[in-house]
């Protein structure tokens, strides 16, 4: 079996300009949040915790519910990584980080995407991912004002925008949450 380098497919996706790719296990802090995708959510989840009137902005691509790591931080990058790949986790390191940001929680906003079940055997991985979120953010006082959880088939966040919004691609269709 071959696997394709994502950085073509996102070169394919996007030509030459082509956006950095968020990848499995990682979140990126970043205060311009067009220069970055993610694809491949299937029972994984995509998290997007931002502060529009500060513009800060987080995201990470989340791998597995629960998890109780110490982080290894890469600050030259805004890349943290271990804790990324843990949903609850990764939701108390963005709050914590974007908190020592000068953000408030009232200011904070969240979305998700993902947390399919995308194979046919007995495992919610997919829903387990999106449960863990959805308690975090209510134990993190963090309002939770999208989602696209629980589909059947891979998704992708194709744009993260300053106001908020994603522009999702689900199999031929794409649209805006």
């Amino acid at each position: 079996m071959q696997f394709t380098d994502p950085t073509k497919i996102t070169n394919k996706i996007f030509g030459k300009r082509a956006k950095k790719l968020i990848k499995m296990g990682e979140m990126i802090f970043t205060r311009d949040p067009t220069k970055y995708h993610l694809l491949g959510l299937g029972p994984c989840l995509g998290i997007y915790i931002y502060n529009e009137k500060r513009k800060n902005y987080f995201m990470a691509h989340t791998t597995a519910p629960y998890q109780g790591e110490k982080t290894v931080e890469h600050p030259e990058k805004g890349l943290f990584r271990k804790n990324a790949k843990f949903t609850d986790m990764a939701i108390k390191v963005m709050v914590g980080r974007l908190k020592r940001r000068g953000n408030r929680r009232v200011d904070l906003k969240c979305k998700i995407v993902g947390g399919g079940k995308m194979f046919n055997d007995d495992s919610d991985l997919g829903w387990r991912n999106v449960l863990s979120a959805r308690k975090t953010l209510k134990r993190e006082r963090i309002e939770l004002i999208g989602e696209d959880v629980g589909n059947r088939t891979s998704l992708a966040i194709l744009n993260f925008f300053p106001d908020g919004k994603m522009r999702i691609r689900k199999k031929h269709q794409k649209y805006i949450i």
